[in-house]
């Protein structure tokens, strides 16, 4: 039938790489629940924290290899895993700079793919007619990824919901 995503997709082998960007299949590294684990060992269960950390070096191994064969990724977090919440994207854009991708692909992934993934034609890109969702940084996250945790101001539809237009 077909995959069109992985979520957490840790072990990638380079065939299986090969095989994901040859049909299109995304790829979601949800970095974050790994990180939310082994940042927090002394809150975390050990056996959660050592799967976590069993998992890292395989998954940073597996980010490499569908780096290297071209996969395109989404922006996923797994949130409600320990020390995970919701509204993490920003969090998981910088952990997938930090392992490798760069910042305009990373932004692509939480942006253009993530819609081309659900099906929204007219989301995740600025373009005439698209749907009006917009955030705003002080200076370019393309430059320092970091800004992506502090947005100045969002659209939704057009409407400012978070941050001010002065």
């Amino acid at each position: 039938a077909g995959v069109d995503s992985i979520e957490h997709c840790n072990d990638v082998t380079t065939e299986v790489a090969r095989e994901m960007k040859e049909r299109g299949t995304f790829r979601s590294p949800t970095l974050c629940a790994l990180r939310g684990i082994t940042e927090h060992p002394d809150e975390v269960p050990g056996y959660a924290v050592k799967k976590a950390l069993d998992t890292m070096e395989m998954s940073r191994a597996g980010m490499r290899r569908a780096l290297r064969e071209g996969v395109r990724h989404v922006c996923g977090t797994d949130a409600g895993t320990p020390f995970n919440p919701h509204g993490s994207a920003p969090r998981e854009i910088v952990s997938m700079v930090q392992w490798g991708m760069t910042p305009l692909r990373a932004l692509q992934a939480a942006t253009a793919n993530g819609a081309e993934l659900l099906g929204l034609t007219m989301a995740g890109r600025v373009q005439e007619g698209a749907e009006a969702d917009l955030v705003l940084y002080e200076g370019n996250p393309i430059e320092e990824i970091e800004r992506v945790l502090s947005p100045t101001l969002v659209m939704r539809a057009g409407d400012v919901v978070a941050g001010t237009t002065d």
